[in-house]
């Protein structure tokens, strides 16, 4: 299993929810691409995602100073 950050703005403020994706039912293709300058690669989608291999949508946890969190669903997800 892939997941996959969404950002999106609701009234101006950012939302952000996690797609946890089945990458065995995803039609598109993932590229494992850089993005920060770092050496990280990330796993990006260029198409769209049907909606069968979508497994779960989940808010991305804040703190109280707003920053984001690991969700307690991640816990035995090394890189998540």
């Amino acid at each position: 299993r892939q997941v996959i950050p969404a950002v999106f703005c609701l009234n101006s403020k950012h939302i952000c929810v996690l797609i946890c994706i089945d990458e065995v039912k995803l039609n598109t293709e993932i590229k494992c691409e850089e993005s920060d300058n770092f050496g990280r690669h990330y796993p990006h989608i260029y198409g769209e995602i049907n909606t069968d291999s979508v497994e779960q949508v989940l808010s991305f946890l804040r703190d109280s100073n707003g920053k984001y969190i690991k969700n307690p669903e991640f816990d035995d997800f090394e890189n998540a």
